[in-house]
């Protein structure tokens, strides 16, 4: 079974949000024109409510997708992969695309593996891609993840013959901009208000939790949310500890003073001697 990281999502803003998620490009990819941000990975969640019911449960599954439509790849087109392929590190795939007319979907192959265990490749055949949009279809590639709460990728219109040798990062987005169900978005407008996670923001468990503070602001946090039973338990927990400490450091200072003295005294009833601390000059008795 793959391996599972997990996002847990808080609102602590004064309205319900939806939350989105995305799948930050691979470097080949993250400057380029052209190249958009795809999502379906989005929850709404309700202010202040219990922890660990909200989240997005992301498997190390890469897909690799390819399609092509009568809508042209741009903001807010939305793209939905004709065919889509699970694929590893160190894999190669090719997407065969048909010239049109007629108009027909693509395939996915396997195809030749890149030089890296690292990475993946993804290339497309020798296709015309001119008279294709000439005739109103276009096509599109796309790579990313498919979580349980949706799709988290990219996605761009493919030249022909193209090859693309990728290096995947599990890196995220999480925000709450205005977007759409598989609608392409500019990746600006993605980042620009969003909580940036990384592997590192994950704790051994995998899992990380991302609030959206009263103020708007993100912040990331290893681990699960706490409620707040837990939060006052644990206060409740420290402060103890602190004074249990604070008791120990005045004993001990009492006693490397000489504040408190060791006395032997006589039992009334028997003879034995008896061992006991108190204060200096203090009367000790024993009632027979």
């Amino acid at each position: 079974m793959a391996t599972q990281y997990t996002i847990y999502l808080v609102n602590n803003g004064a309205s319900s949000k939806v939350f989105w998620g995305f799948l930050q490009p691979p470097q080949e990819l993250a400057a380029q024109s052209g190249v958009f941000a795809n999502s379906s990975a989005s929850l709404e969640v309700a202010p202040n409510v219990g922890p660990q019911v909200n989240k997005f449960i992301i498997p190390v599954q890469y897909v690799v997708g390819a399609g092509a439509s009568n809508k042209a790849i741009g903001l807010r087109t939305q793209v939905i992969s004709d065919f889509s392929q699970d694929t590893e590190l160190g894999q190669g795939w090719l997407a065969n695309y048909a010239t049109a007319p007629p108009n027909k979907g693509p395939l996915i192959e396997k195809g030749e593996n890149p030089n890296e265990g690292s990475k993946i490749l993804i290339a497309s055949n020798k296709f015309n891609q001119e008279q294709n949009e000439a005739n109103s279809w276009f096509s599109n590639m796309s790579f990313g993840i498919q979580t349980s709460s949706g799709y988290m990728g990219m996605t761009w219109s493919p030249a022909p013959n193209e090859k693309r040798t990728l290096s995947p990062k599990l890196n995220f987005y999480v925000t709450t901009g205005s977007f759409g169900s598989n609608q392409l978005a500019d990746w600006t407008d993605v980042n620009s208000q969003a909580a940036s996670i990384g592997l590192r923001n994950f704790d051994s468990r995998h899992e990380v939790t991302v609030t959206l503070t009263g103020t708007g602001e993100w912040t990331v946090t290893p681990g699960r949310p706490t409620s707040n039973l837990e939060q006052g338990a644990l206060h409740t927990l420290i402060q103890s500890q602190l004074l249990l400490a604070e008791a120990h450091s005045n004993l001990t200072r009492l006693l490397g003073s000489g504040a408190m003295d060791t006395a032997t005294v006589p039992s009334s009833s028997s003879g034995e001697q008896l061992r006991v601390a108190g204060a200096k000059n203090q009367l000790l008795t024993r009632n027979p």
